[in-house]
């Protein structure tokens, strides 16, 4: 079983997003889809690069983001961005809900 407590702090206490608004948005968004969903994505990589035994390069990235989808009969609506905020999900459920019947 995954450990919601850090799920929880990666994706609601470090973003200030609140999983009860963020809730209501997407319901909004796919009231009158078919299916949907919100994936969330927060990654983190290393990576160190040896020449002859010695450090060539070092890098550390972080990628975070989101996607949501709407499927309506035929028709899909998609829109993600790097930012999360609940000022992008909402710019994105009105992308998403052009599919709606």
């Amino acid at each position: 079983m995954p450990d919601l407590s850090k799920t929880n702090k990666i994706f609601f206490a470090d973003t200030n997003l609140d999983p009860l608004r963020l809730e209501r948005i997407v319901d909004e968004a796919l009231n009158k889809a078919d299916d949907g969903e919100l994936f969330l994505e927060y990654r983190q990589s290393e990576s160190i690069a040896f020449d002859d035994g010695r450090v060539k390069s070092a890098a550390f990235d972080t990628t975070q983001g989101f996607g949501l989808r709407a499927i309506s009969e035929e028709s899909t609506g998609y829109s993600h961005a790097t930012e999360l905020s609940e000022e992008a999900i909402k710019r994105a459920s009105k992308t998403v809900k052009a599919v709606n019947k």
